[in-house]
């Protein structure tokens, strides 16, 4: 669980770093969709991961 919250946090990361360079409005506006969906995932995922330890 702790490797796939790293990985959603990298995706998250990628996501808003290419959409800070990005010129297209469209693709900034979906890359910012993506980063938010990954965002929430992560804080889905890390109550259940407390609740464990």
């Amino acid at each position: 669980m702790n490797r796939e919250l790293r990985e959603f946090r990298r995706l998250e990361r990628v996501c808003r770093e290419s959409a800070a360079i990005t010129t297209l409005p469209m693709e900034r506006d979906a890359l910012l969709v993506v980063a938010e969906d990954l965002r929430k995932a992560i804080e889905a995922r890390e109550p259940a991961r407390q609740a464990k330890a």
